[in-house]
């Protein structure tokens, strides 16, 4: 992240402009239990830290509730003291946030809290925020915790193997706790239909000798693991093999993900783990179909990929914490915002341990959807709410104009308030011009006198961004498309623009040189109809010698300019 003190926030105009649209509908409502009212801080007392986990994301992406990161900073606390590990994460990552407040020690004692407890993403956060330490203790301890995040990584992968290897174990299961005679048990196995099963060794052994595929794959897991027997790679392999190239789809599946992984015989080669997978798939392997998902090269075959995005939907309809999480990445990458946040919004209510921390990274970074804003909306916001007074100005005018947001006088009065509170005069002359295209002719005189006795003029210099306040949305063809359709939007700014230009004219009759000045640069811009260039133009350099004689630094580069220019 850029921060606004280094990178001016007027400097990334650029940036906005593909971003201004004004607001429109979302296709996809949010999820149920995220419109429920939410809790208050008092109440938190009575609430599971999961349940404080989940509040504060509603908070950080706006769901259901107006997006405040201290709010969302607050609730991520009150989960983080009960050692709630992806509260600790979700926290850190925001802690760590680039902005004045950032704390990233803070930070850095909350991930040791979570990655003692074998949560991978504080594992792995922590170790990129250690690496680049000066202190070669900490970069060691950085490569220590990024090779424990591998390990956990790597077994959760091998785990996925083995249960899959696992199906159809059931039939040589035998009554859990059970020792009969002379029997070998491989005891407390998952399948994907079962757990804690406890299996006959001798008798899948029988099946192996009978040519039973299911058998040989299932024997593959006990030998692989050592569980109840000798372990023996060797002979786990060969089995492996056999049975997947009989066409048995979990042993392709098993084949799939241990090229993936690189596991014994099985040398890390992602070619090799894409066929096998695909076999299994094509084979009907529905948990194979799954992992495709992460697999395919984007110029993959086009049916398998769109049997396997049915089956991630199929999951994530049954309520699949990890389905909906990643479709809602799949719609965060195609710039669907709002319908990534509705299936966030549920991932965040049926998820896991390991969802949650995902999503409250994804929330600290800033990278989440949030409802109602678009991501310059959300960058600015989350830098306002840290106290930086020039994006509280810009958010003003994000609500002003209804860049990337609903507009909101309300909210834009606040924000361009908080700015001058802390000292940023600049945010007076666009507070008057909100005042102004909203009808409020008094409150924009009190501004514009405000203005003048602070000798505050420093937003004049911001041709790129009164250029874009001026023009109608149809005429800002970076944004066209955007609004296409959108009349009301339209109609919302040919209002507020024809308000700001008669306040303009009026108080330019009146010899107002901030009026005059901007209402000439406005119509120099050829956005005021019946009036030509150069009449803004000598407009604009008649105000600029009267604010000249005021003796504002806001303007001293134009009038050093002008003098030299009068000199010659």
């Amino acid at each position: 992240m850029r921060n606004p003190k280094t990178l001016n926030v007027f400097a990334r105009t650029s940036l906005v402009l593909a971003l201004l649209a004004c607001f429109t509908t979302p296709t996809v409502l949010l999820a149920t239990p995220g419109n429920v009212p939410i809790p208050t801080v008092e109440s938190a007392a009575t609430l599971s830290a999961h349940d404080r986990m989940r509040v504060g994301l509603r908070y950080a992406m706006g769901d259901g509730v107006a997006a405040d990161d201290l709010m969302a900073q607050q609730w991520f606390a009150l989960s983080a003291k009960d050692g709630y590990a992806p509260a600790q994460v979700a926290l850190a990552s925001m802690k760590a946030f680039e902005s004045d407040v950032q704390d990233v020690p803070g930070a850095i004692v909350l991930l040791r809290g979570a990655a003692a407890r074998d949560n991978v993403q504080a594992q792995s956060e922590l170790a990129r925020l250690l690496s680049s330490s000066s202190n070669p203790a900490e970069v060691e301890e950085a490569k220590v915790w990024q090779d424990k995040a591998e390990a956990i990584t790597r077994n959760q992968q091998l785990t996925w193997a083995w249960r899959q290897a696992a199906k159809g174990a059931e039939k040589w299961a035998v009554p859990a706790g059970s020792v009969a005679d002379g029997k070998r048990l491989a005891q407390h196995v998952d399948s994907p239909d079962s757990k804690n099963l406890t299996l006959d060794i001798g008798a899948i052994g029988r099946a192996v000798e009978a040519g039973d595929n299911a058998a040989r794959t299932v024997g593959a897991m006990v030998l692989a693991t050592g569980n109840g027997i000798k372990a023996d790679e060797k002979l786990a392999v060969e089995w492996l093999r056999e049975a997947a190239k009989a066409g048995y789809a979990p042993a392709q599946a098993v084949l799939g993900q241990l090229y993936k992984v690189g596991w014994g015989a099985f040398a890390k080669d992602d070619k090799a783990a894409l066929e096998w997978m695909k076999l299994a798939a094509e084979g009907g392997n529905s948990d194979a179909l799954s992992q495709l998902i992460g697999m395919l090269p984007k110029d993959g075959p086009s049916e398998l990929r769109e049997k396997a995005k049915a089956q991630l939907e199929s999951a994530a309809a049954a309520n699949d914490g990890e389905a909906l999480m990643k479709l809602g990445f799949e719609r965060l990458a195609a710039d669907q915002r709002e319908q990534a946040l509705g299936y966030f919004s549920k991932a965040a209510d049926y998820g896991d341990e390991h969802v949650l921390s995902v999503l409250g990274m994804l929330c600290g970074w800033g990278t989440a959807p949030v409802g109602h804003e678009s991501a310059k909306m959300t960058e600015v916001r989350r830098y306002a709410q840290r106290e930086d007074a020039e994006a509280q100005l810009m958010l003003g005018l994000f609500y002003a104009e209804g860049w990337g947001t609903p507009p909101d006088e309300t909210a834009s009065l606040a924000w361009y308030d908080k700015a001058i509170a802390k000292g940023n005069r600049a945010a007076i002359l666009p507070k008057a011009l909100m005042l102004a295209g909203t009808g409020k002719a008094k409150e924009a005189d009190k501004a514009l006198l405000h203005l003048m006795k602070e000798k505050a003029f420093a937003f004049l210099h911001e041709t790129d961004l009164v250029k874009l306040m001026f023009e109608e949305t149809d005429a800002a063809s970076e944004i066209t498309e955007m609004n296409k359709g959108d009349e009301a939007c339209r109609a919302f700014r040919r209002e507020k623009i024809t308000r700001q230009l008669a306040f303009l004219s009026q108080h330019a009759k009146a010899g107002n040189p901030v009026a005059s000045y901007l209402y000439g640069s406005v119509v120099a811009m050829g956005l005021v109809p019946d009036m030509t260039v150069e009449n803004g133009q000598a407009m604009r350099d008649a105000a600029l010698s009267k604010l000249c004689t005021l003796s504002s630094q806001d303007l001293a580069e134009e009038c050093a300019t002008a003098a030299e220019g009068q000199a010659k």
